[in-house]
């Protein structure tokens, strides 16, 4: 399913980027004479996630032009951004999202980053399921594309989940090197001979 918002020219595809990306989702929306708006595309789930240990959103991204140049929106506004709707297990809906700019300043660095255009990015969500409050179950998964004019793409969107045990990585301290004196032999100069 798709939306958008605002004003000018929005078109939603599927196009031929190249041959690692045949079937990429383009975004394009021209003519915004400089109105915030965009599109999104989302997929509706009404997904359990209480048995999963490993819940990670993959994707691949690529900006291939984006006029806005300052970001004031206060939840932040991105060219392209993938989000994770999800309820908690007491029902309450809560929202993940990772935005991705090519100009400006970070504002949330701790959802969004910086990226080159007319680059192939591949992104992976850190572990979702230990997000707090924890996911119980998943309700959308979207791609959206905000601000001015903008032409973006996306592809190879995907969720990884698992009810396997996540292995956290250990942590090797490395210990504190100890030189010892070296022993010498002791000499002996007479031989005691026992009574």
């Amino acid at each position: 399913q798709s939306v958008s918002q605002g004003s000018g020219k929005i078109k939603v595809e599927v196009i031929n980027d190249d041959k690692q990306h045949p079937h990429s989702l383009e975004i394009n929306r021209q003519d915004s004479s400089s109105v915030i708006g965009g599109a999104s595309v989302f997929q509706m789930l009404d997904m359990s996630a209480i048995r999963y240990n490993l819940c990670v959103l993959h994707g691949e991204i690529k900006v291939l032009s984006d006029s806005l140049s300052v970001n004031k929106q206060q939840d932040g506004i991105y060219p392209v951004c993938l989000e994770m709707e999800y309820m908690d297990i007491s029902g309450k809906p809560h929202l993940f999202r990772h935005g991705f700019m090519t100009k400006g300043k970070l504002k949330y660095p701790e959802i969004e980053e910086m990226v080159k255009k007319n680059t192939w990015i591949s992104y992976s969500t850190p572990n979702l399921m230990e997000l707090a409050p924890k996911p119980a179950k998943i309700t959308c998964v979207r791609v959206k594309s905000d601000g001015w004019d903008i032409v973006c793409r996306v592809d190879n969107l995907s969720l990884e989940l698992s009810s396997k045990p996540v292995e956290k990585p250990v942590v090797v301290v490395p210990q504190p090197k100890v030189e010892m004196p070296e022993l010498t032999k002791p000499e002996i100069s007479k031989e005691v001979k026992p009574p």
